[in-house]
């Protein structure tokens, strides 16, 4: 089940008017693989394919997930999903606690 979204590409847009990134929504991406956060391996590292800056950081990665334990389903709209921007890709598999990563926003993906 988890394997099928590796390699896929998609979508993020913007949830509600007032979120931070909403100039830089929508932005499209590939799903590379699964990463476990503070015990929790639901999150898919998705590569973006054209970076950002947010607060001075250079984002190429973000993490994202469905809040309650539901995959992603591919070319369904607006499904809900947390996103955390992913500064440095390097540092995922040392620091796996999901405060780490403290930027988070809700998002809509297909």
């Amino acid at each position: 089940m988890h394997a099928a979204l590796t390699g896929k590409d998609i979508s993020l847009s913007a949830y509600k008017h007032d979120n931070p990134l909403i100039h830089i929504l929508p932005i499209t991406g590939k799903i590379l693989r699964y990463v476990m956060l503070s015990a929790d391996n639901d999150w898919l590292l998705v590569k973006l394919h054209k970076s950002f800056t947010y607060n001075g950081l250079n984002i190429d990665y973000v993490l994202i997930k469905r809040p309650i334990r539901r995959d992603i389903e591919l070319k369904k709209p607006n499904q809900l999903v947390a996103l955390k921007l992913v500064p440095d890709v390097t540092q995922l598999d040392v620091h796996q606690q999901a405060d780490f990563y403290p930027l988070e926003f809700w998002a809509l993906c297909r």
